[in-house]
């Protein structure tokens, strides 16, 4: 028992990771877009439209950029990621076609001009 309890103190355990700090900022800079969308006056629409999903980014000056990163929680070979590119009118469609039936995550991260945001969204293919 004695021996355990020598061994147990020499244990180096850290509870923060080396790079701690930098993955601070990164939570940091991921809740500042996550406050910018909220204090949006027309937040990112998402309609599932059959076999497809209409992002509507709202009506913002500079150039929208970014990426949505389509998520499944239950079979990972199905996620995907597209740049963001939305028409004049702010609005982008995503084609779902190979993509089974399932609840999936769309993860959007954008920036139009200087600001960025990011918002999550749930849908439900059929």
């Amino acid at each position: 028992m004695g021996y355990l309890a020598y061994r147990s103190g020499k244990e180096n355990i850290d509870l923060v990771t080396e790079d701690y700090y930098k993955q601070e900022l990164g939570y940091e800079s991921q809740m500042d877009k996550m406050r910018n969308a909220r204090l949006l006056a027309q937040p990112v629409q998402v309609q599932v439209e059959g076999r497809n999903v209409a992002v509507v980014f709202p009506v913002r000056e500079g150039n929208v950029s970014g990426e949505i990163q389509m998520f499944r929680p239950s079979d990972a070979q199905y996620d995907r990621r597209v740049a963001v590119a939305p028409d004049a009118a702010g609005k982008q469609q995503l084609n779902l076609a190979g993509l089974p039936a399932g609840l999936y995550r769309l993860k959007i991260d954008w920036k139009a001009g200087e600001k960025s945001f990011y918002t999550e969204e749930a849908i439900n293919i059929n």
